[in-house]
């Protein structure tokens, strides 16, 4: 069996802490390009490269968390736990990748477009805009494989920015790489439908990169009829003015399937900018300071604390079964007392999970940690999963070298 390569995509992670995990990894050193959008360090490294992280998800007591279940690491980042915050993203031989993983860019109605490596349903979709002919490389082989591809629109997004494209029912975001990015604000919230699809609900109050405190609200319409006054505002050319520097400012978290992102962020400053990494690009809008303070001052009035939210949640335990529709993962190894473990059901039904098994060899006796992306069922099924780690048995959790 081929032994696959690695790339990692960070996210939450500073120079320090980079450097930390290095040293306690014993790994040769390598230095990696870091474009810091606040507390998010997004990182690109060529697919040889392994970054060393010592990640470990530690059990906590139920009266610091309200549950007595170790195994979901709601509470990562509190004080006491240790968790490196990284996406490991495997170059899968070919029959293992999703068409969108295949496939990294795409030509059609003779525009360049880039897969942004998320699933789009298809209850997401609109019009079909007809096929296109995609091509890509085996990076094991060599080899250059090509196929069509249906493409559609984007609910509510225009074609010229992005577009799905796929087959049979599995679908891509991609987002076009060729046209000018818009020039105002206005063009681009109705051309990338961002009042639609992006939900501003969950922000962090920072000054600097430092984050002061959570907070969460119900309703973001102000917010956003604030934006459509600011509707001629210009895209910085220069977006450096914008970051956050020692100023002030609101930190919204940017998820969107439509949009094809998860977890990027959208700043609004108190001295009048908006900036986003939610594009292929970074993007500065200046709104003015009477704009940014109205939508500060909305945002603060109109919210709820809220605890610490991970990038991703875990359930980390050891293996007990792999069936033909769920991998079981056992947390009673994470207690002194086994009886106050659980049992979760991971669903083996997407390619993106089931590679672990039968491609990585995930198997009856590993420790592992699975990350997933949304919700735990009162059967104990783990929804959303995106993928698994083997690891081991340390005294205080499950420590997953990587």
């Amino acid at each position: 069996m081929k032994i696959p390569k690695i790339v990692s995509a960070l996210e939450h992670l500073d120079d320090e802490l980079i450097a930390e995990a290095a040293e306690e990894g014993k790994k040769k050193e390598r230095r990696l390009p870091l474009f810091k959008w606040g507390g998010i360090a997004a990182c690109l490294v060529p697919a040889v490269a392994v970054l060393a992280v010592l990640a470990v998800l530690a059990p906590w007591h139920a009266e610091e968390s309200g549950s007595g279940d170790p195994a979901v690491s709601e509470n990562v980042g509190k004080p006491g736990y240790v968790f490196a915050g990284s996406e490991i993203a495997v170059e899968w031989p070919w029959e293992y990748k999703l068409m969108w993983e295949k496939y990294y860019s795409a030509e059609f109605d003779g525009a360049e477009y880039a897969s942004r490596n998320a699933a789009v349903r298809e209850a997401l979709l609109g019009e079909a805009l007809g096929s296109c002919v995609v091509r890509g490389e085996d990076v094991y082989t060599g080899e250059i494989h090509s196929e069509e591809a249906e493409v559609f629109e984007i609910r509510g997004i225009s074609p010229k920015r992005m577009v799905a494209l796929g087959k049979d029912g599995a679908y891509g975001v991609y987002i076009n790489t060729s046209d000018p990015f818009p020039a105002t604000l206005g063009e681009a919230v109705k051309e990338f439908g961002l009042e639609e699809h992006l939900k501003l609900s969950r922000f962090s109050e920072c000054e600097g990169y430092g984050e002061k405190r959570y907070r969460i609200m119900e309703a973001d319409g102000s917010i956003w009829e604030v934006l459509a006054r600011c509707g001629e505002a210009e895209r910085v050319k220069d977006p450096s003015p914008s970051l956050p520097a020692e100023r002030r400012y609101l930190s919204f978290t940017a998820t969107s399937e439509a949009l094809g992102v998860y977890k990027r962020v959208l700043y609004v400053t108190e001295d009048g900018y908006l900036s986003t990494n939610i594009f292929n690009v970074g993007a500065a809008y200046f709104i003015g300071e009477e704009a940014a303070g109205e939508i500060i001052r909305y945002a603060k009035e109109n919210s709820t604390e809220a605890e610490f939210e991970p990038y991703e949640q875990i359930v980390a335990g050891k293996v007990t079964e792999v069936g033909e529709e769920f991998l079981l993962v056992d947390t009673s190894v994470l207690y002194g007392d086994p009886a106050q473990g659980k049992v979760y059901r991971v669903p083996l039904s997407e390619l993106c999970i089931r590679r672990y098994v039968e491609y990585m060899g995930v198997k009856a006796g590993d420790v592992v940690a699975v990350a997933f992306r949304g919700e735990v069922t009162r059967e104990n099924v783990v929804l959303g999963a995106v993928s698994i780690e083997r690891g081991k048995l340390v005294e205080n959790g499950v420590a997953i070298p990587e």
